[in-house]
């Protein structure tokens, strides 16, 4: 690195806030969204705290770039590079401290609202030619290229690119971790002495292996005092442990402005994580049903059987029909699943 093509700690605050920016965005889009669409990880919960985290998980990375190269991705996109006062690059404990300096003096451990505050006072600081507190206590200098349009141009794009790509990120990974293909298939189902049953309303008939029971039940909304009242036909095989149901509840209002593919993939989560002990996605499906929206799932229950079914959309009622097995009897069972919910015939 030839020195005197250097400025040396002129203030350019967007410059550092961006680099830094696109360091993150670099570390999230590479080590911990594949985690995601690769689904060894799937919740939203989880999801939360690995953003929050991201400051934290980057540190390591920081300091043996820093310490190697003097420079990271982000900083490197917009010319810029790191030296002590004797423009050397910094040791690991230097790097390692200012890091951490920075997670807990910059970002407040990136804890919500603190982070804001501290981003916001810290940017005035950086717009004055005083260092930060973890850049002065270590001597640290920073050293910029002259500024070009190609490397302004570039950060700009990557920032822009980054922005729209984590606004659609969910709609994007629940279709790469989709099931491409359907997977009920049917070829030799027979229902002959299967008992139909039909909703008292008309809207809709189901057949069952024999006649079937009701109940009424309530599941808790998220984040809400509010409850969804749910009616359930179903029938229980208890000699196979086979259980089969068919369960609908009137939406709220304000769910339904939300995309209907969006809503019943949120939908399929909440049915997860109120089953006993909560419930693992194994697959998903969205498609299309007689003309309506849906999601064909199987699920892995805490108790080892398997749920495979479906979730449908009808103007503000959602329906359910599934079946809780055995593991044991997946194989057997298929031709018989797909049938079940084949003579699920809304009116």
């Amino acid at each position: 690195m030839d020195i005197k093509s250097y400025l040396i700690n002129i203030s350019r605050p967007f410059a550092r806030c961006l680099a830094r920016a696109l360091d993150y965005s670099f570390f999230y889009a590479f080590f911990i969204l594949p985690l995601f669409f690769t689904s060894l990880l799937d919740d939203d919960i989880m999801h939360l705290v690995c953003v929050v985290l991201i400051p934290l998980l980057w540190i390591p990375f920081e300091t043996l770039l820093l310490a190697f190269l003097g420079t990271t991705p982000g900083k490197a996109i917009f010319g810029i590079h790191i030296r002590d006062s004797q423009q050397k690059k910094l040791s690991l404990a230097a790097s390692l401290k200012r890091s951490v300096m920075i997670w807990l003096r910059g970002l407040g451990a990136n804890l919500p609202f603190l982070n804001l505050l501290l981003i916001v006072k810290n940017f005035k600081r950086l717009n004055t030619p005083e260092a930060t507190s973890w850049d002065k206590s270590h001597k640290i200098f920073f050293y910029y290229k002259k500024r070009t349009y190609f490397r302004t141009l570039l950060g700009s794009l990557l920032m822009a690119l980054f922005a729209l790509f984590f606004v659609a990120e969910y709609e994007v990974r629940e279709v790469i971790t989709s099931s491409h293909q359907a997977f009920f298939s049917s070829k030799n189902f027979n229902k002959i002495g299967w008992k139909s049953y039909v909703d008292p309303q008309g809207a809709y008939s189901l057949a069952f292996p024999s006649t079937p029971e009701i109940s009424e039940t309530k599941i808790a909304i998220p984040k809400s005092r509010d409850s969804l009242p749910f009616r359930t036909i179903h029938y229980l095989n208890k000699e196979k442990e086979i259980e089969y149901n068919l369960t609908h509840t009137i939406l709220p209002d304000n769910w339904l402005k939300w995309n209907s593919a969006l809503l019943l993939r949120g939908a399929l989560k909440v049915v997860a994580s109120h089953m006993a002990g909560q419930a693992k996605i194994l697959k998903k499906h969205t498609e299309r049903y007689k003309g309506y929206p849906a999601v064909d799932f199987v699920l892995q229950k805490k108790n080892s059987k398997l749920c495979a079914g479906r979730l449908i959309l009808i103007g503000n009622i959602l329906y359910k029909i599934e079946v809780t097995y055995p593991q044991h009897l997946q194989e057997e069972l298929q031709d018989e699943i797909h049938g079940f919910l084949e003579t699920f015939q809304p009116s």
